[in-house]
């Protein structure tokens, strides 16, 4: 499913067969998205070869026909789905799109992002659930992971496998024309933080933020709005140490601006933690799940749902809520 902003910038849509789905969007400046779905034959049987066979040369057109050169930085390709292929298992010739997909330059994101660990599994006690990046897609990227699907939403025996890009990655430019376009920026500049510059950082965040939630109880967050209130203290805190500290550089506008190192767009998975947690507790979301009518009057959305949605809610999401907001309040203090 695509959001309506990005629905917009459809260009075409291909199908093949109820296993393959090809979305072609196109941005502003020539930048184009291509984004493959695949559903493959589970079966490891004569069977289903010849499906595999067919879904295998519709892999191998289409690649042939998309731009996946790396160094072409207008062009995002993504291959993703259930490929009912273990990571090596070369036997299977569902395994012939991976290998295809790498040798054009793409990346499992998952083993990507994974820092000394294995990537978690997808469905029972193997991995068969993928996405695949191209390099422009890598550099745009911030963190892949997985996560349950809730009973909510259906009923599956598989994980999501979720990819997290950075939010202007496709945003059009709001310069209107070519002496604008020529304007410099201030950007911070990683490359000029040395070991001392960075201790001096560390000192500071902790001393800023212990500041600036010296009056917040974090482990007694109840409403979206004290976790609102929060996130907007946390992103201003970050920001104003950054312009603190970090040198900056002059920047073009036209620059490709998606190349800060992995470890800088991540930083341990603090941020991403928070925003699942947000998202978790948004009550608009709980509405949405169990399929409840919102009320107009926005003071009954608490006590117009069930308890029964309630002590689900709790058995389910307490632990890994308390365990966020436990890291979160570790950061700021320590």
């Amino acid at each position: 499913m695509l959001t309506s902003t990005l629905y917009q910038h459809v260009h075409e849509i291909k199908f093949h067969k109820g296993r393959i789905l090809n979305i072609k969007l196109g941005f502003k400046r020539d930048h184009t998205l291509n984004i493959t779905c695949l559903y493959l034959p589970a079966g490891r049987d004569k069977q289903t070869n010849p499906v595999k066979h067919d879904c295998n040369q519709f892999i191998d057109q289409l690649l042939r026909s998309h731009n996946c050169s790396d160094d072409n930085y207008k062009h995002y390709d993504i291959i993703m789905g259930d490929f009912n292929c273990y990571p090596k298992e070369k036997t299977n010739l569902n395994y012939h799109i991976i290998q295809t997909a790498k040798l054009k330059g793409f990346k499992d994101m998952a083993k990507y992002h994974a820092i000394n660990h294995v990537p978690e599994v997808t469905r029972i006690s193997h991995r068969i659930d993928y996405i695949l990046g191209n390099n422009n897609i890598l550099n745009g990227s911030i963190h892949t992971f997985t996560q349950p699907i809730p009973p909510s939403h259906f009923n599956s025996d598989h994980k999501a496998v979720i990819t997290l890009l950075q939010n202007d990655l496709f945003k059009p430019t709001k310069l209107s024309n070519n002496h604008h376009r020529n304007d410099i920026k201030n950007k911070p500049n990683y490359s000029m933080m040395n070991e001392e510059l960075w201790d001096e950082y560390e000192a500071q965040s902790k001393l800023y933020f212990k500041y600036r939630f010296r009056y917040i109880d974090i482990d007694n967050i109840t409403s979206q709005e004290d976790l609102d209130h929060a996130w907007n203290i946390f992103e201003h805190s970050v920001q104003h140490i950054k312009n603190l500290i970090i040198p900056t550089k002059k920047v073009h506008s036209k620059t490709f601006n998606h190349l800060y190192p992995l470890h800088i767009r991540q930083l341990n998975n603090y941020v991403i933690s928070i925003y699942k947690i947000k998202q978790y507790l948004n009550l608009k979301h709980m509405y949405i799940r169990n399929k409840l009518e919102k009320p107009e009057d926005s003071s009954l959305l608490l006590s117009l749902i069930p308890d029964e949605i309630w002590n689900a809610y709790f058995k389910i999401g307490e632990p890994f809520a308390i365990k966020s907001i436990r890291s979160l309040n570790h950061m700021i203090m320590t």
